[in-house]
């Protein structure tokens, strides 16, 4: 006897198992505690940073560019 589900139907209704969520829960916690390494970038040319004028600029300068560049 065929069974009265589709294919796809029968995919739709599947449950997740606890092993699986404890494995996923698992490896997101250890990505999230290694980390990515901090690996210091030197670029071959300047980097050339558009911005607005006024208070962006003022304002960029002020909080962005001196962390940006040291």
């Amino acid at each position: 006897m065929k069974s009265s589900r589709s294919p796809r139907r029968a995919h739709a209704t599947r449950s997740i198992g606890r092993r699986r969520i404890v494995q996923a829960a698992a490896a997101t916690g250890a990505a999230a505690l290694t980390g990515f390494p901090m690996v210091p970038a030197r670029a071959s040319e300047p980097l050339k940073v558009a911005t607005y004028g006024g208070y962006f600029k003022d304002a960029f300068d002020a909080h962005i560019y001196p962390d940006f560049t040291r």
